[in-house]
């Protein structure tokens, strides 16, 4: 069956994992597009030369900010393919079960609702914690979304500090701050009639923007838990690419992905600080400095299996509502109605796209 989809890599000098991303499931029939981030003329030779063996388009850059290339793939898919989703994946992220991409394609063949959304994001298996749990027999929500203003340690996912109680959810699409965009997938209208593109953020945050930008226009970005997908970071360390990308050496860091300094520009853009630190505890203060207060109370809490934490503010929080204040006459958006939210109590929204738990 062709394809509804196609998949977008962004790569600067890692083709290795390109190659073992690729051995991780079976893409037949999906169009994949590679597009290079000025990697150096040996790595993008290898590149072109992996490329072309496994049957991935190459194109190179034209910049290397995150939305640009979003921006450069729907374009090429919408113009190569007539295709109008694109799903971008990271090198360490693959499907769960063997039906994954399939049941994706069902689902947009069959379902018009989903191009009312904005950011379309996945049930992840994130990391170690939650690909430990992993049983293809049983469906079990794990980390689905990315949450800087709701309270909570900033993720809807299973540790013990997350606000989330996944027992109150129920298994069908439901409204997100921002997905878990280790893997997330796009519309080309919905894209290029809502999105501003942002050169400043060069990788990280750039999706949270995207996704907010959306929220800012009373659209929301929703998550289909019914397609699992998993995110290892850990496949990365062989490669000899960071553990956790935005927490290694800012050198390292501005190598990889260009530049590091995407907290500032979201602050200056959206007025809130992400920043998932405990205001309680210090906040992003000397006294906490790197997250260490935070960091030992989350071991506290996982040793004695007590949430501690997830009912304190956030800096997020604690900047949002100061921003509030200083513009009384902003408009009010969907952001604000997830700042009002408690995950604790299930989603802010459910959604019916007129399939069942099938798929």
């Amino acid at each position: 069956m062709p394809s509804d989809f196609g998949i977008l890599l962004v790569t600067k000098n890692t083709y290795s994992m390109v190659d073992e991303w690729f051995s991780l499931s079976d893409y037949s029939n999906i169009p994949i597009l590679n597009i290079d981030l000025n990697s150096d003329y040996k790595n993008k030779s290898y590149g072109k030369n992996l490329c072309k063996e496994k049957g991935i388009n190459f194109l190179d850059c034209d910049g290397t900010e995150m939305q640009k290339n979003i921006n450069q793939a729907v374009d090429f898919f919408k113009e190569k393919y007539d295709i109008s989703w694109v799903l971008y994946m990271h090198h360490d992220a693959f499907p769960m079960h063997k039906d994954t991409l399939d049941k994706l394609n069902n689902l947009l063949r069959k379902s018009q609702a989903l191009t009312n959304f904005g950011v379309i994001g996945f049930n992840i298996y994130h990391d170690k914690f939650d690909l430990d749990k992993f049983d293809p027999n049983i469906k079990q929500l794990m980390t689905t979304a990315r949450a800087p203003l709701e309270l909570g340690n900033g993720y809807y996912n299973r540790s013990i500090e997350s606000r989330v109680d996944y027992s109150k959810f129920n298994f069908k699409p439901y409204a997100v701050e921002s997905v878990m965009w280790s893997t997330a997938m796009i519309n080309y209208h919905q894209f290029k009639k809502h999105i501003k593109i942002d050169e400043k953020f060069n990788f990280f945050h750039s999706w949270d923007d995207i996704a907010f930008q959306f929220l800012d226009n009373n659209i929301y970005n929703v998550v289909i838990p019914h397609i699992t997908f998993g995110h290892d970071q850990s496949l990365k360390i062989k490669h000899k690419i960071p553990f956790s990308s935005p927490n290694s050496n800012k050198n390292i860091v501005s190598k990889l992905y260009g530049r590091s300094d995407h907290l500032s520009i979201w602050k200056e853009k959206w007025g809130f600080t992400y920043s998932l630190s405990k205001q309680l505890l210090g906040g992003d203060s000397f006294i906490n400095s790197n997250g260490n207060i935070n960091k030992l109370l989350i071991i506290i809490s996982r040793l004695f299996n007590i949430d501690f934490s997830s009912s304190l503010e956030t800096v997020a929080r604690k900047t949002f509502n100061t921003y509030i204040k200083k513009n009384p006459y902003r408009k009010k958006t969907l952001i604000d109605a997830f700042k009002d939210h408690d995950p604790k109590s299930g989603p802010l929204k459910y959604f019916d796209i007129g399939l069942d738990d099938g798929i």
